[in-house]
């Protein structure tokens, strides 16, 4: 389970430790990799995760996220539609600079 540690130099934040971080599966050869996005939208927020998926030749997986964003919907009253396909653009966004930083191959994003 995730644990909350408080940061010495700045009090109101915390850092998570992975539990990861004590096994073998960083030092293991990567067999693959791929990127995936997820949104979601609230009425008065929208939200966009890429995630990178890593499976190492021993069948270890890890999964980290690589780039969040959210923004405040529009205070206009949009329809839920409008909303998702605004949160979809956001993510499609997001995939494409990761895309083109990571030098990652089409067929590797989900």
């Amino acid at each position: 389970m995730n644990t909350l540690k408080p940061q010495n130099t700045c009090p109101d934040f915390f850092v998570m430790e992975s539990p990861h971080t004590e096994t073998s599966s960083y030092t293991t050869a990567i067999q693959s990799q791929q990127l995936h996005g997820f949104c979601d939208t609230l009425e008065k927020a929208l939200v966009g995760v890429i995630y990178l998926r890593t499976l190492y030749q021993d069948a270890s997986v890890d999964i980290s996220i690589i780039m969040a964003k959210t923004k405040f919907a529009p205070v206009h009253g949009e329809t839920i539609s409008w909303l998702e396909l605004c949160v979809a653009v956001l993510v499609a966004r997001l995939m494409s600079h990761i895309k083109t930083t990571m030098k990652v191959r089409d067929s590797n994003i989900f």
